[in-house]
Protein backbone atom coordinates (compact mmCIF):
# COMPACT_ATOMS: atom_id res chain seq x y z
CA UNK A 1 0.00 0.00 0.00
CA UNK A 2 0.74 3.64 -0.57
CA UNK A 3 0.19 6.61 1.66
CA UNK A 4 0.57 10.09 -0.05
CA UNK A 5 0.21 12.74 2.59
CA UNK A 6 0.77 16.28 0.70
CA UNK A 7 1.72 19.66 1.34
CA UNK A 8 3.89 18.40 4.00
CA UNK A 9 7.39 18.55 4.76
CA UNK A 10 10.07 16.94 6.85
CA UNK A 11 12.71 19.06 8.40
CA UNK A 12 14.14 15.99 9.91
CA UNK A 13 17.09 13.24 8.94
CA UNK A 14 15.36 11.11 6.25
CA UNK A 15 16.49 8.26 8.56
CA UNK A 16 14.27 9.12 11.39
CA UNK A 17 11.46 9.21 8.78
CA UNK A 18 12.15 5.69 8.07
CA UNK A 19 12.94 4.04 11.30
CA UNK A 20 9.65 5.56 12.98
CA UNK A 21 7.59 4.22 9.97
CA UNK A 22 9.04 1.25 10.50
CA UNK A 23 8.42 0.97 14.26
CA UNK A 24 4.69 2.33 13.64
CA UNK A 25 4.05 -0.49 11.37
CA UNK A 26 5.54 -2.97 13.80
CA UNK A 27 3.43 -1.31 16.41
CA UNK A 28 -0.16 -2.12 14.62
CA UNK A 29 1.20 -5.44 13.14
CA UNK A 30 1.77 -6.93 16.78
CA UNK A 31 -1.87 -6.21 17.57
CA UNK A 32 -2.99 -8.43 14.59
CA UNK A 33 0.16 -10.67 15.22
CA UNK A 34 0.50 -11.04 19.21
CA UNK A 35 2.69 -14.04 19.06
CA UNK A 36 5.04 -12.63 16.09
CA UNK A 37 8.61 -11.05 17.12
CA UNK A 38 9.55 -8.28 14.89
CA UNK A 39 12.74 -7.16 14.50
CA UNK A 40 14.54 -4.16 12.31
CA UNK A 41 16.57 -4.41 9.63
CA UNK A 42 18.46 -0.81 9.07
CA UNK A 43 16.82 1.02 7.24
CA UNK A 44 13.87 -0.32 6.10
CA UNK A 45 12.72 -3.43 6.43
CA UNK A 46 10.94 -5.70 9.28
CA UNK A 47 12.01 -9.46 10.42
CA UNK A 48 10.69 -12.38 11.46
CA UNK A 49 13.56 -14.41 12.54
CA UNK A 50 15.79 -14.26 9.64
CA UNK A 51 13.37 -13.48 7.11
CA UNK A 52 11.94 -10.18 5.49
CA UNK A 53 8.18 -9.81 5.75
CA UNK A 54 7.92 -6.10 5.62
CA UNK A 55 9.60 -3.75 2.91
CA UNK A 56 8.92 0.08 3.33
CA UNK A 57 9.97 3.18 1.38
CA UNK A 58 9.67 6.86 1.77
CA UNK A 59 9.92 9.21 -0.26
CA UNK A 60 9.83 13.14 -0.30
CA UNK A 61 8.72 15.00 -3.52
CA UNK A 62 9.88 18.15 -4.15
CA UNK A 63 8.89 21.46 -6.29
CA UNK A 64 12.14 21.55 -8.63
CA UNK A 65 11.01 25.28 -9.87
CA UNK A 66 10.38 26.42 -6.10
CA UNK A 67 13.09 23.53 -5.07
CA UNK A 68 10.80 23.00 -1.92
CA UNK A 69 9.10 19.72 -0.47
CA UNK A 70 5.75 19.25 -1.30
CA UNK A 71 4.37 15.91 -0.48
CA UNK A 72 5.60 12.63 1.07
CA UNK A 73 4.88 9.15 -0.61
CA UNK A 74 5.40 6.14 2.07
CA UNK A 75 5.14 3.11 0.69
CA UNK A 76 4.66 -0.17 3.05
CA UNK A 77 4.86 -4.07 1.21
CA UNK A 78 3.68 -6.77 4.04
CA UNK A 79 4.21 -10.36 3.31
CA UNK A 80 0.86 -11.31 6.08
CA UNK A 81 -0.52 -15.01 5.02
CA UNK A 82 1.53 -15.78 1.78
CA UNK A 83 2.07 -19.49 2.02
CA UNK A 84 4.06 -19.87 -0.85
CA UNK A 85 7.43 -18.16 -2.72
CA UNK A 86 9.47 -18.42 -5.64
CA UNK A 87 12.00 -20.95 -5.14
CA UNK A 88 14.78 -18.32 -4.74
CA UNK A 89 13.19 -16.36 -1.96
CA UNK A 90 11.95 -18.94 -0.22
CA UNK A 91 14.80 -18.95 2.39
CA UNK A 92 14.74 -14.61 2.48
CA UNK A 93 11.03 -14.14 2.84
CA UNK A 94 8.09 -15.12 4.70
CA UNK A 95 4.46 -14.67 5.68
CA UNK A 96 3.88 -13.41 8.97
CA UNK A 97 1.18 -16.03 9.47
CA UNK A 98 0.66 -18.06 6.53
CA UNK A 99 -2.33 -19.73 9.35
CA UNK A 100 -4.28 -16.56 9.55
CA UNK A 101 -7.18 -14.67 8.24
CA UNK A 102 -6.82 -11.02 8.35
CA UNK A 103 -8.94 -7.98 7.50
CA UNK A 104 -6.96 -6.42 5.29
CA UNK A 105 -9.28 -3.48 5.07
CA UNK A 106 -8.98 -2.83 8.81
CA UNK A 107 -5.09 -3.31 8.58
CA UNK A 108 -4.58 -0.82 6.22
CA UNK A 109 -7.11 1.86 7.74
CA UNK A 110 -5.13 1.27 11.29
CA UNK A 111 -1.25 1.40 9.33
CA UNK A 112 -2.77 4.61 7.54
CA UNK A 113 -4.27 6.26 10.80
CA UNK A 114 -1.29 5.28 12.80
CA UNK A 115 1.54 6.35 10.34
CA UNK A 116 -0.37 9.92 10.23
CA UNK A 117 -0.94 10.09 13.79
CA UNK A 118 3.41 9.57 14.30
CA UNK A 119 3.88 11.59 11.74
CA UNK A 120 4.88 14.81 13.27
CA UNK A 121 7.29 12.97 16.09
CA UNK A 122 9.22 11.04 13.46
CA UNK A 123 11.69 13.85 12.91
CA UNK A 124 12.19 13.77 16.81
CA UNK A 125 13.96 10.13 16.80
CA UNK A 126 11.21 9.30 19.56
CA UNK A 127 10.82 6.20 17.95
CA UNK A 128 14.60 5.09 18.13
CA UNK A 129 14.97 3.23 21.28
CA UNK A 130 12.61 0.84 20.22
CA UNK A 131 14.21 0.79 16.71
CA UNK A 132 17.90 -0.43 18.20
CA UNK A 133 16.03 -2.36 21.09
CA UNK A 134 14.48 -4.86 18.07
CA UNK A 135 17.45 -4.22 15.64
CA UNK A 136 18.42 -7.17 13.74
CA UNK A 137 22.17 -5.99 13.16
CA UNK A 138 23.36 -4.14 15.60
CA UNK A 139 26.49 -6.03 17.20
CA UNK A 140 26.88 -8.62 13.77
CA UNK A 141 28.64 -8.28 11.01
CA UNK A 142 27.32 -6.61 8.21
CA UNK A 143 27.61 -5.74 4.32
CA UNK A 144 26.40 -2.59 3.13
CA UNK A 145 25.46 -1.53 -0.55
CA UNK A 146 26.18 2.16 -1.20
CA UNK A 147 25.89 2.32 -5.04
CA UNK A 148 28.17 0.21 -7.03
CA UNK A 149 30.38 -0.15 -3.43
CA UNK A 150 30.04 -2.88 -0.66
CA UNK A 151 31.38 -1.84 3.12
CA UNK A 152 32.04 -4.27 5.31
CA UNK A 153 32.25 -4.23 9.33
CA UNK A 154 30.59 -4.74 12.57
CA UNK A 155 27.17 -2.44 13.11
CA UNK A 156 27.53 -0.89 16.08
CA UNK A 157 24.95 1.66 16.34
CA UNK A 158 21.60 3.73 15.11
CA UNK A 159 22.76 7.29 15.74
CA UNK A 160 20.30 9.92 16.92
CA UNK A 161 19.82 10.91 13.34
CA UNK A 162 18.69 6.93 12.37
CA UNK A 163 21.86 6.42 10.29
CA UNK A 164 24.27 3.44 10.71
CA UNK A 165 27.07 3.39 12.30
CA UNK A 166 29.77 0.55 11.21
CA UNK A 167 33.25 -0.45 12.56
CA UNK A 168 35.14 -1.05 9.08
CA UNK A 169 38.48 -3.47 9.99
CA UNK A 170 40.68 -1.44 10.34
CA UNK A 171 38.55 -0.18 13.75
CA UNK A 172 37.51 3.40 11.97
CA UNK A 173 33.73 4.31 12.01
CA UNK A 174 31.76 5.23 9.43
CA UNK A 175 28.12 7.10 9.39
CA UNK A 176 26.10 6.13 6.47
CA UNK A 177 22.58 7.79 5.74
CA UNK A 178 21.70 5.48 3.07
CA UNK A 179 22.40 2.10 1.62
CA UNK A 180 21.46 -1.74 1.40
CA UNK A 181 22.67 -3.99 4.23
CA UNK A 182 22.78 -6.83 1.63
CA UNK A 183 24.14 -9.39 4.50
CA UNK A 184 23.89 -9.99 7.94
CA UNK A 185 26.41 -12.47 9.90
CA UNK A 186 24.33 -13.98 12.11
Amino acid sequence: MTIGVPNVTFPGQPGLLTTGVAVTVATVLKRFFPAQRLSYKWVNDLYLGHQKVVGILTEMQTDLEATSQTSLVIGIGINLTTKEFPADLKEKVTGIDPAATVDRNRLAAELIEAVLSDLPDYSQGIFLPEYRAHSLILGRSVSLQIGQTTFSGIAQNIDDQGQLVVRAPNGQLRTFSSGEVTKVNF
